[in-house]
């Protein structure tokens, strides 16, 4: 007998905790948590597929496909903008036309430090090889804020007929064990203990990694981003 598994996907947005949330609920035995299936960076490699594909094969063949008896959610991670994406036109259609689909709508509250995040992403080792501090514009920053609250906004109505989570970045990092059963809860999974998937970098104070920190700060005091200068 095999079970009927819960079918979800991480609607996501990069530097948000996409891979410490996957790394952590892989773990779990009684699920599947695979990466960024649609992302041309992994077909070829890691997944013998190519973005030319069909979205249908790949989700039939090798994401939502047969699993052991005892899986009982399977998942995988989808970025709402800035990532890479391939030739999959008529993705976004057949998720939203997928009834069975659970959605996990997972944000970073501070988009200031996901912009710095993501400005810096290609540095790995941050103790050793710090950036430099830099300066960053005004109406970029504003920018950004706006279009990632509204493509978050944008996707959560588009699939608001699907069982939707909302899940931050922030609250898996500062409470994570509520979190984890939160999620667990919603995939219809046992609860059990489960760590971090991925270890936890001491923040960076981006007072010092930003030039025109105080400004920017004054700056946006008073509008929906002055939060995010919580330092």
């Amino acid at each position: 007998m095999r079970w009927k598994y819960r079918k979800f996907m991480i609607l996501t947005s990069p530097r948000s905790g996409t891979h410490m949330l996957r790394t952590t609920l892989d773990r779990h035995p009684n699920a599947v948590c695979l990466t960024e299936m649609f992302n041309p960076d992994y077909t070829g490699k890691a997944y013998p597929f190519t973005e030319f594909t069909p979205e249908r094969e790949i989700l039939d063949r090798y994401i939502f496909c047969k699993y052991p008896w005892r899986v009982r959610a399977v998942g995988f991670c989808l970025h709402r903008l800035d990532a890479r994406f391939g030739k999959w036109p008529d993705l976004w259609k057949i998720l939203e036309d997928m009834d069975d689909l659970a959605i996990i709508s997972l944000r970073r509250v501070n988009l200031l430090r996901r912009f710095w995040s993501f400005e810096i992403r290609n540095i790995q080792d941050l103790a050793n090889h710090p950036p430099e501090p830099r300066s960053y514009d005004r109406d970029r920053l504003v920018a950004d804020f706006e279009r990632q609250t509204a493509k978050i906004k944008e996707f959560d109505e588009r699939f608001a007929r699907h069982p939707l989570l909302p899940v931050t970045y922030e609250e898996l990092w500062d409470n994570f064990p509520p979190a984890i059963q939160r999620i667990q809860r919603f995939l219809g999974l046992p609860v059990v203990a489960l760590n971090p998937g991925t270890a936890r970098r001491l923040p960076q104070r981006l007072s010092e990694k930003v030039i025109n920190y105080e400004q920017l700060k004054q700056e946006l005091a008073g509008t929906p981003w002055g939060a995010f200068f919580d330092e």
